[in-house]
Parts: structure tokens; sequence; C-alpha cells
């Protein structure tokens, strides 16, 4: 049976060559194909070729340093990196030579970062890299022939075929192999291939071998040198110059106070760099240098100038009891509101006082024969209530007038008025109180009997809520405040 064999797709035609990537000094030109079949082709779908290798400038060649990568890290000029302006130059990184690496210096330094340039301390030095890839045809290394395409450095023939091994021999022939002159022309020359790491005081920098035309005095590709007489990179010494002298400041001390107002210092000293030694260290006596020119730094500053906490006392309150010993208290608190007051300073909020008037004392007898008579020479009038208020009134005697209208016996007496509130602030409670009294018609006046001289059960007490005035206002202190406690009751 037959039958018939299923095509498959192939490349398409080369498209035509794209515009060149320069317009001189060697660019890149690309061909693009595309392939149909569903399972790939074999082959790569785009081509390149160099071109317009013609110089840019008269008297000038293609072993120059590459200037194209200068311009277009220059382009950046006027872009803000990290919100400044910088004037940027290329900066080789062998690690990513695709990639557009740059070296910048701020623009108000005034300075552009030219390869001889020496740099102030304050003149910040910065390396970034501004693209991810360079502009076809850019060169990968000073010097060299090789060439980025799509970000990868391509190898570059003295055929000037992409991809081509071809190399010049010693004597300058392409693909030669040196047996057609007798001293070569090209060879290897030791130069300064990097930054110094100091700007004075002595600093290193990477010497760099470089392949040098000993006919034109000029760099040559690195192709064009025997690669097997190569001499290695070395480190040598560089602006060992002595540094100017500048201000140089330590770290500040701690406040002298925590509060109040109070003083620190730091350190500060003329010298030629920041690892100051006695040596660095500007001596106005012995130098015939200016050192610092510009004022120094403050070396002193106002610290913790906030005020401090402090305990703030509000006035006594009346004596808690109306005879004999009692408590004053008053409220304390820390100004401002939330300040760490010192505890242990804390003003007290209560203290002892006295009234100046002895308690009423009652005599009784052990005998409950005794007559009443015997008994009235040891009873104290009481001309005062036992609870003093806030504030005391005027002290009231039970002195009668006119007509006697006391009992003539021992008799339970409820009070007429109410006695004084439990409490000389806020809300406590008022009792009429009942006490065992008799008329003592000599003096026209109603005395006080201990409860064992009345006949009969004793009535009951009445009770009444009372309220005084604000805690806060009788104890300086706001309300619910624990450090002003109240004292309630009969002493």
């Amino acid at each position: 049976m037959y039958t018939k064999r299923k095509e498959r797709g192939g490349w398409s035609q080369w498209s035509e060559w794209s515009l060149c990537s320069r317009t001189c000094d060697g660019g890149v030109s690309r061909q693009l194909r595309t392939c149909s079949s569903p399972v790939g082709c074999r082959g790569e779908p785009v081509r390149y070729k160099i071109c317009n290798m013609q110089p840019c400038r008269a008297n000038s060649t293609l072993l120059e340093e590459d200037i194209w990568r200068e311009q277009q890290c220059s382009a950046h000029d006027n872009t803000p990196y990290g919100g400044e302006l910088f004037h940027w130059r290329a900066h080789r990184d062998d690690a990513e030579p695709c990639a557009l690496t740059c070296r910048g210096t701020p623009q108000h330094s005034g300075l552009k970062p030219e390869p001889t340039v020496t740099l102030d301390d304050d003149d910040r030095v910065v390396v970034a890299v501004l693209a991810p890839r360079v502009s076809d045809g850019t060169r990968c290394r000073p010097g060299s022939l090789d060439m980025c395409i799509d970000g990868r450095c391509q190898r570059v023939g003295c055929d000037l075929r992409v991809g081509s091994t071809r190399r010049v021999d010693e004597c300058g022939v392409c693909g030669g192999d040196g047996s057609s002159c007798s001293r070569p022309r090209y060879h290897w020359l030791s130069t300064p291939g990097s930054l110094c790491s100091a700007t004075c005081g002595g600093g290193y920098k990477m010497s760099l071998a470089v392949c040098r035309d000993r006919l034109t005095g000029l760099d040559a590709p690195e192709q064009l040198c025997d690669g097997s007489s190569k001499p290695s990179s070395s480190v040598v010494r560089c602006n060992t110059h002595p540094c100017p002298y500048k201000w140089y400041v330590g770290e500040w001390s701690s406040c002298s106070v925590t509060c109040g107002g109070g003083i620190r210092t730091r350190r500060v000293l003329c010298a030629r760099s920041a690892n100051v030694t006695r040596t660095d260290t500007y001596d106005p006596e012995s130098s015939s240098e200016p050192g610092c020119v510009s004022p120094p730094p403050r070396s002193t500053q106002d610290c913790n100038e906030q005020e401090c906490p402090t305990w703030i006392a509000g006035p006594w309150s009346g004596c808690s009891v109306s005879c004999g010993e009692g408590v004053q208290v008053r409220g304390v608190e820390c100004s401002p509101a939330g300040g760490m007051c010192d505890p242990s300073s804390r003003p007290e909020i209560s203290r002892s006082c006295s009234t100046g008037i002895s308690c009423p004392a009652y005599r009784e007898s052990e005998d409950p024969e005794d007559d009443i008579e015997d008994l009235l020479p040891g009873v104290i009038y009481h001309t005062q209530p036992l609870i003093q208020p806030y504030p005391p009134p005027q002290a009231k005697a039970e002195q009668l007038i006119g007509e006697a209208e006391g009992p003539v016996e021992a008799t339970y007496i409820k009070d007429d008025e109410w006695g004084p509130c439990s409490v000389t602030c806020g809300e406590g409670w008022r009792k009429k109180e009942v006490h065992c009294k008799i008329y003592l018609e000599f003096s026209r006046t109603i005395a006080k009997l201990p409860d064992s001289k009345c006949m009969g059960p004793k009535p009951s007490e009445e009770t009444q809520r009372c309220v005084m005035e604000p805690c806060s206002m009788a104890y300086g202190t706001s309300f619910g405040d624990s450090s002003a406690p109240s004292y309630g009751g009969d002493r």
C-alpha cells in the first residue's frame, strides 16, 4: 500500500540585512529567518555581520578606547539617579562586559569623573548598572574586536566575521603562523588599569597588560599579541601624597541629665584621616601647614530640655474627728500626668491631727445600787458632735432656757437634730442617735448617762444618706484617687 510522505516545513528565506547599529567604528547588522516546521529546524534563526568599520574620527583607529560605551553612559547625565544628577563615564566590569556599567560623580561637585582626576573625599563616586545591556556593536573590552550583540559578548576574528576564531599572528598577518617576520609588531605593555583605592595618603591600583602596536604606538586588540607571553596583573601604590587636614567628630555622649535641660559632648579633631593617631592630628605649634580652614563643628549640644516630673500635693483635709487624735489626708499627683516621678520622694498623703478637745469620758459604778446622785458629778456635758463635718459647725451647748422640758428621770431620748455626716467628703450616712439622758434642775441642763441607767429597751436610731462636697475639693485630688482614704464613724 502506498502512503504519501508527510511534508515537513523548513526555514524561510533570509531577510534583508538590517541597518547597521553604528555609522562608524564598527557596528552590527543582522538577518532573520523563521521556521515553519512543527518539530523545529536545525540552525540559527539569526546571523550577524560586522559593518561600517571605518573610524569615526580622522587619524583614529579601531584600536583606541571604546568611545561608544562612553557616549552611552554620558547619555544618562540628565536622568536623576537616586534623586540626584551625576556625570557618568564608562566603568570596566569584566564580570558583565555587556551590561552598561558606569561610574558617576555628583554634578554639584563641578568635576567630571575623568580617569586622571583625583576627587576629594567629599565627592561621592557611584558605580551603577544603568542598563542591562549595551548597544549592539559595543566592544566587550577596550582594544578588542569582540562585540556585544543582544547582550552577549560574541567573538570576532581578524577577518571581521562574528564567531570567527582567526587571529593575527605576531607578524600582523590574519590567520598567519608568525613565520613571515623576525620581530613581532605587537607586544604586551603593563599600564594602570583601575582607579586608585584612595584619593590621598597612599592607596593601591591594579596594573593591566595591553597589546601595543610598535609601528603606531597605539593599543591593539589583544588577539594581535602572543597570549602565552601576556604578563600577569600586578598591584602598585598610588596617590601617596598626604591628605589635607579636615574635621572629624566622634559620637555624642549621653546627656548630663535626664530632664530639665542638660549638655552632651563629642570629640572634635582636626586630622588627616578618620583613623586618628597622634601623628595625624594637627598641631599648630609643630606644623607649617594651615590645618583645617573651615570653622570647627559643634562639640557641645543642649539635650533633654523637657520638664522633669514632680510631685504636686493638694491641701490637707480637716481632721477626721471632733475630739482627741485623728487623721488628715490630701491628694498627691505626679505632674505632668503619666510622668515618671521618683516614688521615694513622694510627699506623705496622711498625717496625725489633734483637735485640742478631750473626748467625753463616762464613769460607771460596778454596783448597780449606786444612787444616781453619786453619778452626776462624773458626767461630762456633751457640747459637740462626735463627728466633725467639713467645715466644722459652731459648738452647741444643751443649756436649757426658760421652763424645764427635759426628763426628770433617766430616759432614752432620740436627738432632735441629725448628727454629722459619717464622711468629710463624698457620700455617707448621718443619724439621730438615742442616748440615756436626765434633766439636771440645779444647772438647767440635760446630761448624758450610761445606757445602763435607763430602764427598758433602747429605741433604734434613725439613719439617713448624706452627701458632702466632692473629695476633689476637700482633699485636693480627683475622684477615684486611692491615695485619699475616707474616714467615717464615731470615734
